[in-house]
């Protein structure tokens, strides 16, 4: 985070001199507690930044950011973030969009054309989810099976999947992924272990 580096050469903006000081708390990937955490920081340490790197994060906190004078680093792809216009975020990363196409050549050309989406329930792979699919099927087969697009989760949060709730998902024959006999499932679609 390059604080040593700056305060160094002090940083002068109009005039005055500040120092950077990072202090890192950890939201455990929860967006209630992302808002917590930064409003502790602005009120305890006078915090004029702070860095989020979850959009589930950046969105609780840009529902007071500009009303605190708190300048908002969001680092996700989501462009919902800078189309909200709120004029303290600074999104980081660029948009994922141009990431789709090589992605999808890259991995058509090392794989074939089949895929499986397991889509978990937050606002990053949802967005993916919508953008990349409609991609794939353009250039690849357009009668794959969809075979596990309901989200996988626990409990709405952005911290992953809990496989045993996907066991139900179900084939393009309506029957679950798993309800076949091994014999009977394809390779590619087997479940792991």
């Amino acid at each position: 985070m390059a604080a040593v580096e700056i305060n160094a050469k002090p940083l002068e903006i109009g005039g005055k001199r500040y120092k950077v000081k990072i202090v890192a708390l950890d939201d455990k990937y929860n967006p209630a507690e992302t808002r917590i955490n930064v409003q502790r920081l602005v009120q305890q340490h006078k915090t004029a930044a702070v860095l989020v790197p979850h959009s589930g994060g950046v969105f609780a906190v840009q529902a007071f950011n500009e009303k605190s004078k708190v300048l908002l680093l969001a680092y996700t792809n989501l462009t919902q973030v800078t189309e909200r216009g709120n004029k303290l975020t600074i999104r980081i990363p660029p948009d994922f969009i141009g990431y789709i196409m090589p992605f999808t050549k890259a991995m058509m050309a090392k794989h074939g054309t089949n895929v499986a989406m397991v889509q978990a329930d937050h606002d990053y792979a949802k967005a993916w989810s919508a953008a990349f699919k409609p991609v794939w099927e353009a250039q690849g087969d357009k009668d794959q099976p969809e075979l596990l697009d309901r989200a996988c989760d626990r409990g709405g949060d952005e911290t992953g999947g809990d496989h045993d709730r996907c066991r139900g998902d179900s084939r393009a024959d309506g029957k679950g992924l798993h309800d076949a006999p091994a014999g009977e499932q394809p390779e590619r679609y087997r479940w792991p272990g």
